[in-house]
């Protein structure tokens, strides 16, 4: 822009009124424009949402072409199996709640969508239609008499009364065990039809050895007031993790009645099969020729050795023992070369001799454990040398008390054996 020579401006003069016209004009063409980028900067920022999918239709009806039934729980399978089916009739029960899937008609229609097992698919499409007018635990009664043995809860309650910790088992997975089979016993079960807290914690004290219930028993672990489940599993853990860990610390499992039964009814039938496969009497365990029940005796209560080649074959549902062989014919002596039968005192002396022998070894070992007794420099005669008095008779006492323990256990072991040899000879 230049001036003219006369200093004047080269821009073109307009009038006062049409300079304001022109820009009133102006401001209100930007206004314009400001306010059309507004409404579609503000179109741009919020998103039309879409309206919620109306899953209902009418009278609270449920509209089964919107509901979605992919997000609930399947049954796979199999059928009576108590464990597997529960837990999913619990998830549907779970999943109907947070549906909020209030109709009982509704609910039948769900669940066929959600049965992947054919037993049941079977049982559904035949009869599911007879309850749409029904109740929904009409038809939860009638899918568990489908899907479950009869008398299912009864006899989870049985496995819960006859609970025993295996040897291998830490309590902490004895304790989820009984919890999971409290859990599906107590389904659906109201009032004193529940087992309690403290009922399982009972039977699962029931179900451990027996020094370890003494432990529970000195705590008084069961004694607590409120009883706390969370308590009771922490100190019972703790005690069994004691126990466990002490050398000398004891600990066998409870043995179930049932399957003592069972062990010794197989072992008597094999001793039975392994005496007539000798033709051998069941009383007097002799080549007596007697028949069965008719032998004079004496009975021999006397264990009997079977070679682990004997395979035991299976009884017959009607076994009667058949008669025993006789011995005439067989040499009442030993053939030549082979040594005499020794007496019986002659035996039991020598037993003797082993007894003493294995005292005084045992002796000498608990000497040499505490640097008292050397094999290389002291003999027998001079193994108490460096004892007073008092230390002779401890080690002695230590010894006698050690073998009446062994006598202790053999005597059992002889009253059992003895059981077991009546039931033999009474066969």
């Amino acid at each position: 822009m230049t001036d003219s020579p006369g200093g004047t401006s080269n821009i073109p003069h307009l009038p006062d009124n049409s300079y304001r016209t022109a820009a009133r004009e102006t401001a209100e063409a930007n206004k314009t424009r400001i306010a059309r980028l507004e409404e579609l900067v503000l179109a741009l920022a919020v998103k039309a949402e879409e309206p919620p999918r109306r899953t209902r239709s009418g009278d609270d009806e449920l509209d089964l072409q919107k509901f979605r039934t992919s997000d609930g729980p399947k049954f796979l399978g199999p059928t009576m199996e108590v464990e597997p089916f529960v837990k999913w009739v619990s998830g549907l029960q779970i999943f109907f709640t947070t549906k909020n899937v209030t109709k009982a008609s509704d609910k039948i229609k769900v669940v066929g969508g959600l049965i992947d097992d054919s037993n049941l698919l079977k049982f559904y499409a035949n009869e599911a239609s007879d309850y749409l007018g029904g109740s929904w635990e009409a038809f939860k009664t009638r899918m568990f008499q489908i899907a479950l043995p009869l008398n299912w809860c009864m006899e989870l309650r049985k496995q819960i009364h006859q609970l025993t910790m295996l040897s291998a088992e830490s309590f902490m997975a004895y304790s989820t065990r009984a919890r999971t089979l409290q859990t599906l016993a107590n389904f659906d079960a109201v009032g004193i039809c529940k087992i309690t807290d403290s009922d399982l914690a009972q039977f699962m004290v029931f179900g451990l050895a027996q020094d370890l219930q003494d432990r529970v028993a000195e705590h008084q672990v069961m004694e607590k007031t409120p009883f706390e489940y969370s308590y009771f599993e922490q100190r019972v853990n703790a005690s069994v993790t004691a126990a466990r860990s002490a050398p000398t610390a004891a600990f066998h499992p409870r043995t179930s009645s049932a399957t003592s039964l069972i062990n010794k009814d197989d072992f008597i039938w094999r001793v039975h099969a392994w005496l007539d496969s000798e033709g051998k009497c069941h009383f007097c365990k002799k080549t007596c020729g007697s028949p069965a029940g008719a032998c004079p005796g004496p009975v021999d209560k006397k264990f009997i050795p079977i070679p682990e080649s004997f395979v035991t074959p299976p009884k017959p549902p009607n076994y009667t023992p058949p008669r025993a062989w006789s011995n005439a014919g067989k040499p009442t002596h030993p053939p030549a070369g082979r040594p005499s039968t020794r007496s019986a005192t002659v035996a039991g002396v020598a037993e003797d001799n082993q007894f003493d022998a294995a005292a005084l070894a045992s002796i000498q070992a608990e000497l040499a454990e505490d640097g008292l007794f050397s094999y290389a420099t002291e003999d027998l005669e001079g193994c108490y040398g460096r004892l007073d008095s008092a230390g002779v008779a401890g080690y002695e006492a230590l010894d006698i008390q050690r073998w009446a323990n062994e006598d202790e256990k053999a005597q059992e072991e002889a009253e059992h054996w003895a059981e077991v040899a009546c039931e033999i000879a009474g066969s």
